[in-house]
């Protein structure tokens, strides 16, 4: 093929048709970003550097057709590397960072502090103590007056059906 194509002469391409050992799809592009391409005439193969490796895509013979194409996808790596080394590698750049989380004001921790040591269990919840106010206001017994409530509410009810 490449005696036939002259832009893909200096193309650095290794068929080896063996046994497949890591296939990757579509939902990693990083890998498969373009960063390099060498293109013919309109109806010729062309190849695109990716960082796996050269891809030989398009047409590859003369019975090709419209319908007709071929996608080939080598990587090489350096003969000191293995598989271990590259999986290593790609997921040191997939990692997501890890960003220094900024100091919190002291404001915020007195109120983080108060919220742990104001929190009990009551009946199987927990109670906590709202972090702006200081004193937890005395609120009247109100059941005398629900009572009266529910009871004028009834009589009303009964009163117009």
């Amino acid at each position: 093929m490449k005696s036939k194509y002259t832009h893909l002469r200096d193309v650095n391409v290794n068929i080896d048709l063996g046994s497949v050992d890591l296939l990757i799809g579509q939902d990693s592009p990083a890998l498969l970003g373009q960063l390099e391409a060498r293109h013919g005439d309109d109806n010729e193969p062309y190849a695109v550097r990716t960082p796996l490796g050269w891809s030989i895509c398009g047409p590859i013979g003369k019975e090709s057709t419209q319908d007709r194409s071929s996608h080939f996808i080598s990587a090489m790596c350096e003969p000191y590397q293995d598989t271990n080394i590259n999986l290593r590698q790609f997921w040191e750049i997939e990692k997501i960072p890890e960003y220094a989380t900024p100091p919190m004001p002291q404001k915020d921790r007195e109120i983080l502090e108060e919220t742990a040591r104001s929190t009990i269990l009551v009946d199987d919840r927990y109670q906590v103590k709202l972090p702006w106010k200081e004193t937890t206001p005395e609120i009247p017994q109100s059941y005398d007056m629900a009572l009266r409530r529910l009871e004028w509410i009834e009589r009303k009810l009964k009163n117009f059906p």
